[in-house]
């Protein structure tokens, strides 16, 4: 189950990706299709292994609970995604404000990056009791 948890996940998340990246003509929050897309399909896979399987079952997969995080997330990370401020700043603050949000974001990408890692393996070598197959 864990590559066709891993693989419907992958799935999903670069078809929410690309539907919203054309749709909203946004890169989310890093500026990156790639990295948009790896969030997405981190959180899918790690909700889709996590949350009770409902719905049809194809090829072993719970597909609903995949789909359900992974439209969530990507429409959360499309909201927050910087846009354009209405009043102009100055060169020199737009420029230290921009390096600071650059920072805060790189930080919280990779904490985020390793915590979701983390919790979608948790489900299949640390707690297999909780399975739901």
């Amino acid at each position: 189950m864990f590559f066709a948890d891993l693989f419907a996940a992958l799935i999903v998340g670069v078809i929410i990706v690309f539907a919203l990246s054309t749709a909203f003509g946004t890169k989310g929050p890093w500026g990156s299709l790639l990295w948009f897309f790896i969030i997405v399909a981190l959180f899918a896979w790690t909700g889709g292994v996590w949350l009770r399987p409902y719905g049809p079952v194809w090829y072993g997969v719970s597909w609903i609970p995949i789909i359900v995080i992974g439209l969530f997330i990507a429409i959360l990370l499309t909201a927050l995604s910087p846009r354009n401020p209405r009043y102009p700043l100055s060169a020199q603050k737009k420029s230290k404000v921009i390096e600071e949000r650059k920072a805060d974001a790189d930080v919280f990408f990779w904490v985020l990056i390793l915590c979701l890692v983390m919790l979608a393996m948790s489900h299949f070598f640390w707690f297999p009791q909780f399975g739901w197959y």
